[in-house]
């Protein structure tokens, strides 16, 4: 299934350029930072509404019956009813995520729609074939490039190259599904891991059902990277966000770079208190702008 995928993400694809920000760049030498992780949506890729799984409700609603068309399925009542249960499934699972005492819970995005579909069958508001694991992920996929068209960012693969050639371990830590890393695939024609990724640094929310800004994913990663001898402190996190990015990155113990290179997905959170007194490192309105901050090989 990942091959044909693959093949439909890049098909469907269309070009998307950054908008520019009103942002002034904050470039500094970090002699120190030894591994550098990353965020995806609105940061290596261009992000058309901004992160994954997000565009205003009324786009969203109607974006449900297409989606489900393209499997075929019939949705026999308005748009926005099948867009309530889906929204039902993922809103239980949150709650039961906070019970089990993750701040911040994230879905796999295929149970979702497995029970979603399941619920509205069962009502009498879906009609069509019985979906297969491969018409699911083709569901989730079809949903998700019409509500977050991406596009990658520029300069994205030069600097991840770049900085791989140089010695930094590199990696992600993103609120992301199943389908983000093969997004890199689609666009780059080769894997996270061919594009020097490690392994053990890729750490996706929706494999441990918990999300930014909460701790769990760069816990995971700065565990790894202590087994590499790198301290937290020597780490550098890229992203575009000042909650979930730089400010989750900061209490980690992190270095941080915000990426203001995209106005759809540059989120300032000047009134989230959560927010107050944290300042990055680094403030990038272009991804290359990078290279020049980490000028040191790590030792």
């Amino acid at each position: 299934m990942s091959a044909s995928i693959i093949d439909h993400l890049r098909q469907s694809a269309t070009s998307l350029e950054p908008v520019p920000t009103a942002e002034t760049p904050v470039l500094e030498e970090l002699p120190d930072v030894r591994a550098v992780l990353f965020d995806i949506y609105g940061t290596l890729l261009v992000s058309g509404s901004g992160d994954v799984g997000t565009l205003r409700q009324a786009a969203r609603e109607d974006v449900f019956a297409e989606a489900l068309a393209s499997v075929g399925l019939k949705c026999r009542v308005a748009g926005h009813v099948g867009f309530s249960a889906f929204l039902a499934t993922i809103e239980r699972d949150h709650a039961e995520g906070r019970q089990r005492g993750t701040p911040f819970p994230e879905v796999e995005i295929r149970s979702v729609w497995r029970r979603t579909i399941a619920a509205l069958r069962g009502r009498g508001d879906v009609e069509g074939p019985e979906l297969d694991d491969d018409a699911i992920e083709q569901l989730a996929i079809a949903y998700e490039s019409r509500v977050n068209p991406t596009w990658p960012m520029p300069h994205a693969a030069k600097v991840i190259r770049s900085l791989a050639e140089r010695g930094y371990p590199l990696g992600i830590v993103s609120n992301a599904q199943f389908f983000t890393p093969m997004l890199f695939e689609a666009y780059f024609r080769c894997s996270l891991i061919e594009l020097e990724m490690e392994p053990d640094l890729l750490v996706f929310s929706f494999e441990h059902l918990a999300a930014k800004p909460g701790p769990e994913l760069f816990a995971r990663a700065l565990n790894a990277l202590r087994g590499r001898g790198i301290e937290d402190s020597q780490t550098l996190y890229v992203g575009n966000d000042m909650l979930n990015d730089v400010m989750a990155a900061s209490k980690a113990g992190l270095k941080t770079a915000l990426f203001a290179g995209d106005k759809r997905s540059l989120r300032l959170r000047r009134e989230d208190s959560r927010c107050d007194g944290i300042r990055p490192n680094l403030v990038l309105t272009e991804l290359d702008q990078l290279t020049d901050c980490l000028t040191r090989p790590p030792i």
